[in-house]
């Protein structure tokens, strides 16, 4: 990403706040939608929140999964560090609120091309 933007560039960055996924996971929920009976399980794997999605339809059987890297600011940081990105703020929501690792929904980096 830092190759792409130029000189001085602005970079921002979403993500979920995997501190507060992982301390917050709903182990097991079943939601109906359309008729359709959803189990969706979530865990916390080597580091990864993993959600598994597992329902029928006419008869045929469906199982989904999404891994999600739980990186933190720390990480983040490290990553833009190498490319040469220096964080300019962090914000904890799209209320542009200041970011809180227990309490904050979002994680949103904005960061500047050095």
């Amino acid at each position: 990403m830092s190759k792409a933007l130029k000189p001085n560039g602005i970079f921002v960055l979403d993500f979920m706040n995997a501190e507060k996924e992982a301390a917050n996971l709903v182990l097991h929920e079943i939601k109906i939608i359309d008729n359709i009976e959803f189990t969706i399980t979530k865990s916390f794997e080597n580091n990864f929140i993993v959600k598994r999605i597992n329902f029928s339809e006419k008869g045929k059987e469906y199982n989904f999964q999404e891994r999600v890297k739980a990186l933190t600011v720390s990480d983040f940081k490290k990553y833009f560090d190498a490319g040469k990105l220096e964080i300019i703020n962090i914000l904890g929501n799209y209320n542009f609120e200041e970011f809180d690792a227990a309490t904050s929904n979002r994680l949103i980096i904005i960061a500047q091309k050095e």
